[in-house]
């Protein structure tokens, strides 16, 4: 499965997604900031209405304060990142460095170089939060408020299935050759790797 920017989404979505993994799913995830905030549907009214997240929690009457990941944990647990930079918070991104042990960071390095992804520019990043994600490749990121957070391209195992995530690649998709076939070769990897894992 490809997803694109699923910043928003209702819990029962939410829950399938984390189902379809769990039981040998593979998801593509092509824009960072996923899973941040729960919404629900009115079929009748047609309207999609805030849950929690981004801050709030709204009851369908009224609004208060609340968190702002609405899945922090689990998101930890079963994507392995959260959501935690946005373009103006005073970061940059200097490309990526794909210098690891992973069949798609070894596919990058011969096929482009180790440096990848020069033109990208800050939008919308999550941190990895999960110690067992398998880096594919690092972004050169340069915040001095959180020196320590990583920010990267990573495979991340859940059960049966598995996640490929970290990068904003919406923007950049349809610009970015070596962007393009990372994409390819994710989807190669899905179905000729084998993934018999469980965590």
């Amino acid at each position: 499965m490809i997803l694109g920017f699923t910043e928003y989404v209702t819990l029962k979505g939410y829950l399938a997604y984390k189902h379809f993994v769990a039981s040998g799913g593979h998801i593509l995830v092509l824009s960072a900031c996923n899973f941040l905030a729960e919404v629900s549907y009115n079929p009748l009214t047609k309207r999609v209405s805030l849950v929690e997240g981004h801050g709030w929690v709204f009851n369908g009457t009224a609004a208060w304060r609340g968190v702002y990941a609405r899945w922090y944990t689990d998101n930890t647990d079963w994507v392995g990142s959260n959501y935690a930079l946005y373009s103006a918070r005073g970061y940059t991104i200097s490309g990526a460095v794909a210098n690891t042990t992973h069949p798609l960071s070894v596919f990058l390095r011969t096929r482009f170089s180790t440096l990848l992804f020069n033109d990208y520019a800050p939008h919308e990043e999550n941190i990895i939060t999960n110690s067992s994600d398998l880096v594919i490749a690092y972004w050169r990121l340069s915040y001095s408020k959180h020196p320590d957070w990583v920010v990267a391209i990573y495979e991340h195992r859940y059960q049966r299935g598995s996640l490929i995530l970290g990068v904003f690649g919406t923007d950049i998709l349809s610009q970015d050759k070596a962007l393009q076939y990372f994409v390819l070769a994710s989807i190669y990897y899905f179905t000729n790797y084998p993934h018999s894992y469980t965590i």
